[in-house]
């Protein structure tokens, strides 16, 4: 798959995944978080990679989730990645960047 919102990076049986979008402050899209599904599934079942590292580019790891121009935010309930992360069989360390904010702390 090819990723638009996160890079993915594997070295020396460590997976660094970085969110991508420093000029949204990262704020969650349907797209991201069904790019971080992928990713993580896709390392959870590479025995190559022992360890996996998450963090963001820019100054703030996540300021949330999107708004639509209405106000309202975009429902993400159903995307959420931090059930993903929590049923890797893989330590997951989460280098926090800067603000962490609404589910972009979950």
């Amino acid at each position: 798959m090819q990723y638009k919102t996160i890079t993915v990076q594997k070295t020396e049986h460590v997976a660094t995944v970085l969110i991508n979008r420093p000029k949204a402050n990262n704020i969650l899209t349907e797209q991201l978080i069904n790019e971080l599904h992928h990713s993580f599934s896709e390392i959870n079942i590479d025995d190559n990679i022992w360890i996996t590292i998450l963090s963001a580019l820019g100054n703030k790891f996540c300021l949330g989730t999107e708004i639509k121009p209405d106000g309202s935010k975009v429902n993400l309930q159903h995307f959420r990645i931090a059930d993903t992360i929590a049923a890797m069989s893989k330590p997951v360390i989460a280098g926090i960047n800067g603000d962490a904010i609404d589910q972009g702390l979950e």
